[in-house]
C-alpha cells in the first residue's frame, strides 16, 4: 500500500515539473506581437490632363472623343506590386492612402467599346445626307457616325513619398489611332456604279477585318451615292494598315454589267503606301474624289483627337 502511494505522488510531481519548466512560453502566448505600420499620405493631389485637349478652341479640325472622368484610373505600385488600399478619386483629383517610400504611378483611361462594336465598318451614303458633294464630306460623315475607340496612358513617374511629395501632372496620351475613308464619284451617267472594299491588317500583318464590296448596284441612280469606311479599334495602332479596292463599272439600261475596256479599278495598298498606315495619336483619313474622266484625287485628312467631357444632367422625374 505504501508503495502504491509513492508511485502516485511521483506521477503528480512529473506533471507539475512539465508545466512549470518553461514559463516564458506561457508568457508569450498572452502577449500580442507588434506589427510595423507604414505611414501613409491620406490625400495626395493628382492632376490628370488629356493631351492636346484644347485643339478645337484653337480652330483646328478634330476627331472628338467623349471622356468620362470616372473611367480614369491611377495605378500605384511598390516594387512591381500593386499597393492595397490606395485609390484615385477622380472627382477630388487626389490619391488616397499612399504609403511612404518609393512608389511608382501612372494613369490610364480604358477605351469605351460598344457591345456591337465592329473593327471595320462601311456604308453607302446618299449625297443628300452630306454637307457637301465631295469625298471630304463623306469622310466627316464616317467620323461622326461612330465614337472613336481610343486607349490612353501616361508615362510612369516614381517618387519617394512623404508628407511633402508633389506629383507631376499625369498627361494621358492616346495609344492607338483611327483611319477613315471617303469615296466620291462624279459619274458621267446613272449607268456607272461605284463599288469598293476595305481589308484591315494589324501591326503584325494579320488580317483582322474586311468589308466586302458594298452593294451600290441596289441604289439608283448610282451617281447620287458615295461610299465611306471607318477603322477604329484598339488594334488601330502604329504598324497596322488598310487595303482598299475601288471599281467604277458600267451597266446597260437592263441593269446588266457591260464588260469592256472602259471599266476602271484602283487598288491602294497600305503595306507599301504610308497614307494607309495607322499612327498612334492620329485620326488619319483619305478623301478620294473620282472625276467624270475617271481621274482619282486622293487627299490626306489627318487630325488629332479632341477630348469632350461627358456631362450627365440631372433628370427631374414628376410623380403623379
Amino acid at each position: 500500500m505504501k508503495k502504491q502511494i509513492l508511485v502516485s505522488l511521483g506521477v503528480a510531481s512529473l506533471a507539475i515539473a512539465a508545466t512549470s519548466c518553461n514559463p516564458q512560453e506561457n508568457l508569450s502566448t498572452n502577449t500580442s506581437e507588434e506589427v510595423a505600420v507604414t505611414p501613409r499620405v491620406s490625400e495626395l493631389p493628382a492632376e490628370v490632363i488629356f493631351s492636346e485637349s484644347n485643339l478645337r478652341t484653337n480652330g483646328q479640325e478634330t476627331d472628338d472623343v467623349t471622356i468620362n472622368n470616372s473611367n480614369i484610373e491611377v495605378v500605384i505600385s511598390q516594387g512591381g506590386t500593386a499597393v492595397k488600399g490606395a485609390a484615385f478619386d477622380p472627382e477630388a483629383s487626389v490619391i488616397n492612402n499612399v504609403p511612404y517610400g518609393l512608389v511608382d504611378f501612372y494613369a490610364q483611361y480604358d477605351a469605351v467599346i460598344p457591345a456591337d462594336h465592329e473593327i471595320a465598318y462601311g456604308k453607302v451614303i446618299h449625297n443628300s445626307e452630306l454637307k457637301e458633294d465631295n469625298a471630304h464630306a463623306v469622310l466627316d460623315y464616317m467620323r461622326e457616325l461612330r465614337e472613336p475607340v481610343v486607349q490612353f496612358e501616361s508615362e510612369t513617374q516614381s517618387h519617394d513619398v512623404n508628407s511633402s511629395t508633389i506629383l507631376d501632372p499625369f498627361v494621358l496620351m492616346p495609344h492607338n489611332g483611327r483611319m477613315a475613308v471617303g469615296i466620291s464619284f462624279d459619274a458621267p451617267s446613272s449607268y456607272w456604279k461605284l463599288a469598293a472594299e476595305i481589308v484591315v491588317f494589324n501591326k503584325n500583318g494579320v488580317q483582322i477585318a474586311k468589308v466586302d464590296g458594298l452593294p451600290v448596284e441596289q441604289h439608283s441612280p448610282n451617281n447620287e451615292y458615295s461610299i465611306g469606311f471607318d477603322f477604329t479599334d484598339l488594334q488601330a495602332e502604329t504598324g497596322a494598315y488598310i487595303h482598299i479596292k475601288i471599281e467604277a463599272n458600267e451597266y446597260n439600261s437592263q441593269g446588266e454589267r457591260v464588260f469592256g475596256p472602259e471599266d476602271k479599278k484602283w487598288i491602294l495598298d497600305g503595306k507599301v503606301d504610308e497614307r494607309l498606315q495607322l499612327e498612334n495619336g492620329l485620326s488619319k483619313g483619305l478623301a478620294i474624289d473620282i472625276s467624270r474622266d475617271f481621274t482619282p484625287t486622293i487627299t490626306n485628312v489627318a487630325t488629332q483627337f479632341q477630348f469632350i467631357q461627358l456631362v450627365i444632367e440631372d433628370e427631374v422625374v414628376e410623380l403623379n
